[in-house]
């Protein structure tokens, strides 16, 4: 688990954080789509701490 999640968990236990990302913009290549989707699989855990949905 990332430190930051761990610490503001330790913090604040019933604290839930979200984001959305918006893909897509003028003149984006697919080579350019193709890295930023990867970038945020690789970077971007889908559920950093680590709750059952």
């Amino acid at each position: 688990m990332d430190p930051f999640f761990k610490r503001a968990n330790a913090i604040i236990p019933a604290l839930y954080m979200g984001s959305d990302l918006m893909v897509g913009f003028p003149r984006e290549t697919e080579e350019d789509f193709a890295f930023t989707d990867n970038y945020l699989k690789v970077r971007v855990p889908e559920n950093p701490l680590g709750f059952e949905n």
